[in-house]
């Protein structure tokens, strides 16, 4: 599977989607890394007003699953999901 990458001043994204139809049922894998991406960015996005300074996070995500519907993909789906946050914190 081709990997898609983003990079910017804030971090890295890379991941990828494997869909395979040639077989019954259909699976699928996905893939997501985040390297030392800024956390207050992230937070930024979905809480403004959060309290976190500084801070990188790294995290990678893998799923597999087997359906013909997201939704029985999703029920099949097993896979693991890691996270760090360095250098972050907490102010009142």
């Amino acid at each position: 599977a081709n990997a898609v990458r983003a990079t910017s001043s804030d971090g890295t994204i890379q991941g990828s989607l494997t869909l395979d139809g040639a077989q019954q049922p259909p699976s699928s894998a996905l893939s997501l890394t985040i390297e030392q991406m800024k956390i207050s960015t992230l937070l930024d996005l979905i809480h403004p007003d959060h309290n976190i300074k500084g801070g990188a996070l790294n995290s990678t995500l893998s799923l597999n699953g087997t359906g013909s519907s997201l939704k029985t993909i999703l029920a099949s789906s097993k896979g693991a999901l890691q996270f760090y946050l360095a250098k972050t914190q907490y102010v009142k």
